[in-house]
């Protein structure tokens, strides 16, 4: 889904703005264990806010960016590239 980009409908948008939750913490949230479906996406100046409603009916959201007219994960947009989440800690 990286690089894919649809707008979202105003009817969605009414819905799921206010109501969203991080999809990064659907743990957190206790639906961890449900699917998620991409309905569109929402562009804040250079800020994609990226809109999925999970199985159960909830809105989450990720923020993607836009460097050079490329749109790219927050990490790259705030450390010049990817992170690694696997990375073995040398301390």
């Amino acid at each position: 889904m990286k690089g894919e980009y649809r707008e979202i409908s105003a009817d969605l948008l009414a819905l799921a703005r206010g109501n969203a939750w991080s999809i990064e913490n659907m743990e957190a949230h206790e639906a961890g264990g449900r699917s998620v479906d991409y309905i569109g996406s929402r562009t804040e100046g250079n800020i994609v806010y990226d809109y999925y409603r999970d199985s159960a009916g909830a809105f989450w959201y990720k923020n993607r960016a836009i460097i050079n007219g490329e749109i790219v994960s927050m990490e790259k947009y705030i450390f010049g590239h990817e992170v690694s989440r696997n990375r073995a800690r040398k301390w």
